[in-house]
C-alpha cells in the first residue's frame, strides 16, 4: 500500500428496475442497480486532484472491491441520500446546494449479488419524463472514498494501479 488521498467520486451501473407512480404522481422505481462490485474502472488522474505520480491525462485503473462497497456503513450511508439528474459540483450534496439539485431519494439500499440496489422515490416532474422517455438509462453513486495507491489484480484478472476503500454515500445520479 502506498499513499492514500479522499476524494468523491461519481461512478456508474447500468440500472434496471419496475417503474410505478404514485397517487401523487412522483415515479417509484424499485430493484434499481446502483453500482457494481466488483469491477474495474479507468479514470483520469486528473479526476483525482494532486495524485502524485501520474500526469494529468493518464489512465488509472481502480478497482473496487466488494468487500468494501458492501460493508454495513456504506450500504446504510445511501439510505435516504438524495437523487439528482447528473451530478452536482464537486459531486457533492450538502444544506448549501441540496434544493438545487434534490429531485428525490433513494431507500431500501441493499446487497443483491454482485449490485448495489436501492428503490428510488422520484418526485421532479421534469427527471420523470426523462426517466419514462429513457433519456436517463444509468445511475451514478455520488460517494467519498479513500483512493489506495495499491497495484493488484482484481478477481476477473483486469490489473489495477488503485483501489477505493471507506464508501461514504452521498447522493445518487440519474445520467445519461
Amino acid at each position: 500500500m502506498k499513499d492514500i488521498y479522499r476524494f468523491k467520486v461519481g461512478d456508474f451501473a447500468p440500472s434496471e428496475s419496475t417503474r410505478s407512480f404514485t397517487p401523487e404522481g412522483y415515479l417509484k422505481c424499485v430493484n434499481v442497480r446502483l453500482g457494481k462490485a466488483p469491477q474495474v474502472r479507468q479514470y483520469y488522474a486528473y479526476e483525482f486532484p494532486n495524485l502524485e505520480g501520474f500526469s494529468a491525462d493518464q489512465t488509472i485503473n481502480v478497482y473496487t472491491p466488494a468487500e468494501e462497497l458492501f460493508k454495513p456503513n456504506p450500504i446504510k450511508s445511501w439510505d435516504g441520500a438524495d437523487a439528482t439528474d447528473y451530478h452536482p459540483p464537486k459531486n457533492e450534496i450538502n444544506a448549501a446546494n441540496w434544493k438545487e439539485y434534490h429531485i428525490g431519494y433513494c431507500e431500501n439500499v441493499r446487497q443483491e449479488g454482485e449490485y448495489l440496489v436501492g428503490d428510488l422515490l422520484i418526485k421532479d416532474k421534469d427527471s420523470i419524463d426523462l426517466i419514462q422517455n429513457n433519456e436517463r438509462l444509468e445511475m451514478s453513486l455520488g460517494y467519498g472514498a479513500t483512493l489506495v495507491l495499491e497495484q493488484g489484480l482484481a478477481p476477473d484478472g483486469t490489473v489495477y494501479q488503485a483501489k477505493f476503500i471507506n464508501f461514504i454515500g452521498n447522493h445518487v445520479a440519474l445520467v445519461k
